[in-house]
């Protein structure tokens, strides 16, 4: 192989390298009124900013009483809207990142409904709340509190648009090679 093509082919490997977007995990602790001692609740989502609006949010699960809501797909619908702890609108993944906003006094609630004998899990309870119900077999104590959201990791993804581009530019360059002849030299 001539030293073209050995440069040609790194500089088609430089340009292939697929960029990458990186999801954060989180892991939530929900507190017991003001206290940070007594935990009531665990929770946990893993968050995107480079994916598309309605699906950033993945595994957004959170466990109270034994009972396990999975607030994946209101977390994605949920508007930039006022949660009380800002000026102004903010995003749900703000109100949950936020210390002024996880350290308010209803920052979370956990209720039981006698009617329907299921339980329900609000973030911002008291100003434009995200809620989610399960059904449940027995009497929960209604609770409430803080929370705090700690990234736990962070998660290298593959963007595929990113990889596509890169596929086609490597793609490219062989072909490029393929067609040049290689002089013949006389022995």
């Amino acid at each position: 192989m001539n030293r073209e093509a050995k440069w040609l082919g790194a500089l088609v490997f430089a340009l292939c390298g697929a960029a990458t977007a990186h999801a954060q995990t989180y892991a939530i602790d929900f507190f017991d009124g003001s206290s940070t001692s007594i935990i009531d609740a665990t929770g946990a989502f893993t968050y995107n900013a480079a994916q598309p609006a309605g699906s950033q949010f993945s595994n957004f699960t959170v466990d109270w009483s034994g009972n396990a809501f999975d607030f994946t797909a209101l977390a994605n619908a949920t508007p930039t809207e006022s949660h009380g702890c800002g000026s102004g609108n903010i995003s749900l993944f703000s109100y949950l990142t936020t210390a002024a906003c996880s350290s308010q006094n209803l920052s979370w609630l956990g209720e039981f409904q006698f009617s329907t004998s299921s339980a329900s899990f609000i973030f911002s309870a008291l100003d434009n709340p995200v809620a989610s119900s399960v059904a449940t077999s027995g009497f929960v104590i209604p609770e409430g509190g803080t929370f705090s959201a700690t990234q736990t990791q962070t998660v290298p993804e593959l963007d595929p648009a990113s990889a596509a581009s890169g596929l086609t530019l490597l793609l490219g360059g062989l072909m490029v090679l393929r067609g040049r002849k290689q002089p013949h030299r006389a022995a």
